[in-house]
């Protein structure tokens, strides 16, 4: 049972950063075309 729950534990460690990761590299791809957006808007 430990053996799984520490395999578990590690996934959840490996998985958090790679999100976090991933929605960071969406944010600065998307981050330009918004601000164009709001300059043409405004």
């Amino acid at each position: 049972m430990t053996h799984t729950n520490e395999e578990q534990g590690v996934e959840t460690i490996g998985v958090i950063p790679s999100i976090l990761m991933v929605l960071g590299g969406l944010v600065i791809a998307i981050l330009p075309v918004i601000i164009q957006v709001i300059i043409l808007m405004n």
